[in-house]
């Protein structure tokens, strides 16, 4: 290029610009290309408009000389702002179709999102320089949007293009990380980097609802390459050795177009550990894992889930995050599902069905995306890491009870209730049997320095489960005493006691306070001392009047006899005034334990084939349901004692 082509020497930008277009449109001129990007960065709007969106066929020569020439950092400057410039005045003036298709293909065939996302690697890139890229790409998928608006046909090789070029070149963890750091940018680049990622949603939806025929076939023959070099499915369906081939799922002439990018993006991944313990099992094994079908049932499962995600709402950043990320969690999820493949020793794709069922529960839920407590895709891979079989089969068990159950919730809601009475009317009865056999408990404070022997009361319920009996005694003995109405006679090897027994009528008991008891644990001064701590914990109990007078006070050692004494006096004494109990938590949970176990027991009875019409109105087919009657019908038999 002569020295005097170089000045600014033909008027006006506009002719400047038209001069440099002619002399790329004859050769690859790297200082022509410069010197266009120069010229048109700072002209009007209206010189790029004339000079390239009138002139769509000049797209081709302009990026063909970006994709031919060395990559060095004035060709991706000018790369990037042409496609910048470019997208944002096309997608202004959406009616210039044949301009907008020309520079859709032009920048698809030459690779140049490709060379647009080199500037990361560069040393001194920046956080403008990032912003700069995120604009670019962000306009061109729009480009690729409107242009599929129109000629889908088309656009379906560009956008798999596109979406891979971005995948492979570090564009999803940049956008990641801008939208993480959000509150650190201005508002405007937070919008861009959200707005971004939203078209990018778009391009997935568009892919996951075209089949694998609209998949370009350098990618076909890509994808086929890398399954048969590196899980051998090519041998599968040559040899049809593997019964899991043919049996359930999606075969591959079934996929989509996302289904097929994420499998190229699967397989391309340098990591080894999946492939070693796939290879092993495909040696010594008769049943290989069928990669392609839960791969792309994966893949679908993450699309709906991220689709009602943004129908139903403004997406969140952890959802558009967890979106960016989907290649890192298909991957622990695929590794996941390999490794439930092996321990549940299935043999074919519908023999996991069952897993995969509950494997939606455990992980595709709007309300628990992936089983995350926090928005963290740190800790969505931690939950797929941690979970087990056993935490599967335990979950699906939880799942066909609730089915069950909400398909007879009508039908057993009296029973429901009859069923927590009765169950604790059991607990209940079953506190007065131990009531009524009596226990040494203490009178005064076990751990009161004051007290070197400590007295103990025997505390019974008399036979006609009216009274609380207590009497003190010094110590206590090896047979309990005895029990003749409301008197507490010493046995032969008690000592005898001058204290009188007391006599508690139910009735009077109004109110309970209980706490725990425990002693103080010093460090001796001396460190060279052993220090032995005392860890016993003692329940005090007092039983008040209406008045708040206090009718006794003992001393509980054990959690178990705690149990038996506060809780069963509590449900004695309820039942006596008609009250409702105030319980431990720890007796309340037994209780619920109790009503689950004999309601899961006896709902197994009900026929889960019969067909509910769930109507108010009809009469005659309530009929047909099974009322009261017939559920306690069902469960005859069962006794708890």
């Amino acid at each position: 290029m002569s020295d005097s082509f170089t000045t600014q020497s033909f008027g006006s930008p506009r002719d400047y610009a038209e001069q440099l277009l002619n002399l790329l449109s004859k050769t690859t001129d790297k200082t022509a290309l410069v010197t266009l990007h120069r010229t048109l960065s700072t002209a009007e709007n209206s010189v790029f408009e004339d000079c390239l969106i009138a002139r769509p066929e000049r797209w081709a020569f302009v990026f063909t000389a970006v994709e031919k020439l060395p990559k060095d950092e004035e060709v991706i400057k000018a790369a990037d702002f042409i496609v910048r410039k470019g997208a944002s005045i096309l997608t202004s003036k959406a009616e210039q179709n044949g301009s907008l298709k020309h520079f859709c293909a032009a920048v698809n065939s030459n690779f140049i999102i490709n060379t647009v996302l080199t500037q990361f690697m560069w040393p001194h890139c920046d956080a403008q320089l990032e912003i700069e890229v995120i604009s670019t790409v962000g306009s061109f998928l729009e480009c690729l949007l409107l242009l599929d608006q129109y000629e889908p046909q088309l656009t379906s090789a560009m956008l798999c293009d596109t979406c891979l070029a971005l995948r492979t070149g570090g564009f999803f963890t940049l956008l990641t990380a801008v939208l993480e750091t959000g509150p650190q940018h201005d508002n405007k680049v937070e919008h861009m980097a959200h707005r971004t990622a939203l078209k990018l949603v778009e391009v997935d939806q568009e892919m996951y609802g075209r089949g694998i025929d609209k998949l370009p076939s350098h990618l076909m023959r890509k994808m086929l390459d890398l399954l048969s070099k590196q899980f051998k499915v090519n041998e599968w369906d040559n040899e049809n050795s593997f019964p899991s081939v043919d049996e359930g799922g999606k075969q591959i002439s079934e996929l989509s177009l996302l289904n097929a990018i994420d499998l190229i993006t699967f397989a391309t991944d340098s990591n080894l550990s999946f492939r070693k313990k796939f290879l092993e099992r495909l040696l010594f094994e008769d049943d290989a894992f069928p990669i392609v079908k839960a791969l792309s049932w994966l893949s679908d499962q993450l699309t709906h889930c991220f689709s009602s995600s943004f129908r139903a709402e403004e997406p969140t950043v952890f959802i558009l995050q967890c979106f960016l990320n989907k290649d890192i969690l298909i991957f622990s999820l695929v590794d996941k599902l390999m490794e439930l493949w092996i321990e549940s020793n299935a043999q074919s794709f519908d023999d996991l069905r069952s897993v995969l069922e509950t494997f939606k529960v455990a992980f595709f839920q709007r309300d628990s995306f992936l089983g995350a407590k926090e928005p963290d895709v740190g800790a969505c891979l931690v939950n797929i890491r941690s979970l087990t079989y056993e935490d599967l089969r335990k979950l699906q068990l939880k799942q066909i009870r609730a089915s069950h159950y909400k398909k007879w919730e009508k039908q057993i809601s009296q029973f429901d209730s009859m069923l927590s009475n009765q169950v604790l009317e059991y607990v209940r009865h079953q506190r007065l049997l131990q009531l009524q056999k009596g226990a040494w408990v203490y009178s005064e404070n076990p751990l009161d320095n004051n007290v070197k022997q400590p007295k103990v009361y025997f505390l019974v319920l008399c036979d006609n489960q009216m009274n609380l009996l207590a009497r003190e005694f010094r110590i206590r003995s090896e047979e309990n005493p005895s029990v003749q109405g409301n008197e507490i006679i010493s046995s032969s090897d008690t000592p005898a006691s001058k204290s009188k027994t007391i006599v508690i009528p139910l009735r009077r008991i109004n109110k309970f306070q209980h706490w725990r008891v425990q002693s103080e644990n010093k460090v001796p001064e001396n460190a060279k001392l052993i220090n032995i701590l005392n860890k016993a914990v003692y329940t005090e109990i007092h039983l008040l009047d209406k008045d708040a007078a206090k009718l006794l006070r003992f001393f509980l050692d054990t959690k178990e006899a705690s149990y038996i004494w506060l809780d069963g006096l509590q449900l004695i004494v309820a039942s006596a005034l008609g009250k409702k109990p105030a319980l431990s938590d720890d007796i309340k949970s037994q209780i619920s334990t109790l009503v689950d176990l004999r309601k899961n027991v006896q709902i197994i009875g009900l026929d889960d084939q019969t067909k509910l019409e769930h109507s108010d109105q009809d009469s005659e087919a309530e009929e047909m349901y099974y009322d009261l009657e017939t559920l306690q019908s069902v469960a005859t038999d069962f006794h708890y004692d």
